[in-house]
C-alpha cells in the first residue's frame, strides 16, 4: 500500500501541473515522512543520483547538438539530403525525413530536429506545392527517428537508469533508425502521389558531388562516437566529450559560429542541463524507494501469473507505453519505469537492449500525440499553424511509425544485429 501511495502522489502532482523534478521530490519526501525514515537519507541519495561520471554524457551531448545547430550545419544537412532524394516525386518530403534521419546523428533530440528543421524546410515545401499542414506534420514524424540513432539523450538516460551499456543500444538504435525513414518515406511517396505531388528537380551528379562536400563532415558524427567506443577508444561520456570539440571545429571550419554565439550556446546548454540533472538526481531517489517496496518484483510476479507469453507481454507493454507517452515526458517515463520494467522483462528473455528501443520508439510517438506532444507544439509554432490541423496531418504517419514499432518488437534481431556483431 505505501508504494501504491507513492506512485499515487505522484501521479496527483503531475496531473496539477507541478513540474516533473518537483512531482519527484515532493512524492518522495512525503512516503518518507510516512515511514519514519529520516530525511537525511533524501539528501544523500539526491546528492548521490546527481554525482555521477557517466552521467557528464548528458549535458556533453546537448551541448554538441546546440553547437551544431548554431553552427550553420542544419542548411548543409538538408542540401546533401536534396542532392540525394530530392529530384523523386514528393522528393521535399523524402529530403525532410532525410535530413531528420541525417540531423539525428548530432542532436540527440526529436524537438531540436523539429525546430531546426522545420524552420527551413516548412516554408521550402510550401513554395513546392505542400500545404502547411502536411509539411509540419512530415517533420514532426521525421523528428522521431532523432532519439533512436546515436547519439540519443533518452537512450543514455536508458542506459544509465538500467545499468545497460550506452555502446550496446547505440549500436542497436541504427537499423530502427534507419527503418523508421524507410516506411515514413513510403507513406510520403503514396501520400505525394494522391496529391499529384511531382518533383520540382532532376538528378545531378554535380549538385551530389556539391552536397557531399558540403554534408560529409557532419554525418560522420555518429560513427565516429559509436566507432570510438566500439573499439575502446573512449567511453560514452568521453565520446560526447569529443562529439563537443568536433561541433566547435566544424563551426569554425565553417565560419558561421563566433565567440559570442559559442558563448550563448553554451549558456543554453547550462541551463537545460540543470533542468536534466535535477530530474535524475530526484528520479534516482524514486528508484531507490521502488527498489526498497519491491515494487519490479511485485509487478513481474502480477503479470506473469496472468501469461508467460512473450508475445502477448510485450504488446501489453507496447500499448502501456504509448499510452504513457500521451501525458508523460520520454525521459521522465524513462526515469520511472525502467527500474520497473527491465527486472520483468528479463524474465521473459527479453534482452534489456532490445527493451530500450523499444522503450524510446514508444515514448517517440508519445512526442506527436496529443495532449503533451512536445514535437506538435514546436512544429505549430514553427509553421504558424493551429495543432489541431498537424495532429489531423500526422495522423497518416502514426500507421508506418507503429508498424516499425510492432517490426522492432517482435524481430529483435533487428535491434541486436550491430551489438552481437561488436
Amino acid at each position: 500500500m505505501s508504494s501504491l501511495s507513492l506512485m499515487l502522489a505522484l501521479i496527483i502532482f503531475l496531473v496539477c501541473g507541478i513540474p516533473v523534478a518537483w512531482s519527484f521530490g515532493l512524492s518522495c519526501a512525503l512516503y518518507m515522512l510516512c515511514q519514519g525514515i529520516d530525511l537525511s537519507i533524501f539528501v544523500q541519495r539526491l546528492g548521490s543520483g546527481m554525482n555521477s561520471f557517466p552521467l557528464l554524457a548528458i549535458p556533453l551531448f546537448m551541448l554538441a547538438g546546440e553547437i551544431m545547430n548554431s553552427g550553420g550545419i542544419t542548411r548543409r544537412i538538408i542540401r546533401l539530403a536534396n542532392s540525394l532524394v530530392g529530384h523523386l516525386p514528393a522528393g521535399l518530403g523524402h529530403v525532410n525525413i532525410l535530413a531528420s534521419l541525417i540531423f539525428s546523428g548530432m542532436s540527440g533530440s526529436a524537438v531540436a530536429d523539429t525546430s531546426a528543421l522545420g524552420t527551413v524546410l516548412v516554408p521550402a515545401m510550401e513554395k513546392q506545392g505542400y500545404s502547411r499542414a502536411y509539411s509540419a506534420a512530415v517533420t514532426a514524424a521525421s523528428s522521431t527517428i532523432g532519439p533512436i540513432v546515436p547519439p540519443s539523450i533518452p537512450i543514455v538516460i536508458y542506459g544509465l537508469t538500467a545499468g545497460v551499456s550506452i555502446k550496446d543500444l547505440f549500436l542497436a538504435g541504427f537499423v530502427p533508425g534507419l527503418l523508421m525513414a524507410v516506411t515514413l518515406m513510403v507513406m510520403n511517396s503514396i501520400l505525394g502521389a494522391r496529391q499529384h505531388i511531382l518533383a520540382k528537380i532532376e538528378f545531378s551528379w554535380g549538385e551530389l558531388r556539391q552536397g557531399l562536400s558540403l554534408g560529409i563532415l557532419p554525418t560522420l558524427l555518429p560513427l565516429i562516437i559509436v566507432g570510438g567506443m566500439t573499439l575502446g577508444f573512449f567511453t560514452a561520456t568521453e565520446a560526447a566529450a569529443v562529439a563537443v570539440v568536433y561541433g566547435i571545429i566544424l563551426s569554425l571550419v565553417y565560419r558561421e559560429a563566433s565567440i559570442k554565439s559559442l558563448f550563448k550556446t553554451f549558456s543554453s546548454t547550462a541551463y537545460k542541463t540543470g533542468v536534466v540533472v535535477v530530474i535524475i538526481g530526484f528520479a534516482t531517489l524514486l528508484g531507490w524507494i521502488i527498489a526498497l517496496e519491491q515494487v519490479p518484483s511485485k509487478i513481474a510476479s502480477v503479470v506473469l501469473a496472468l501469461t508467460t507469453n512473450k508475445v502477448i507481454i510485450l504488446a501489453l507493454i507496447n500499448a502501456f507505453l504509448l499510452i504513457v507517452g500521451f501525458f508523460l515526458e520520454a525521459n521522465a517515463a524513462i526515469l520511472i519505469l525502467a527500474p520497473v520494467m527491465v527486472p520483468m522483462i528479463e524474465k521473459v528473455g527479453v534482452d534489456p537492449v532490445h527493451f530500450g528501443i523499444i522503450m524510446v520508439l514508444n515514448l517517440m510517438i508519445g512526442l506527436i500525440t496529443p495532449p503533451v506532444g512536445g514535437c506538435l507544439y514546436m512544429v505549430s509554432e514553427v509553421a504558424n499553424i493551429s495543432v489541431e490541423k498537424v495532429v489531423i496531418g500526422v495522423l497518416p504517419f502514426m500507421i508506418p511509425l507503429l508498424v516499425t514499432l510492432l517490426i522492432v518488437t517482435y524481430l529483435p534481431q533487428i535491434v541486436l544485429f550491430l551489438p552481437h556483431i561488436f
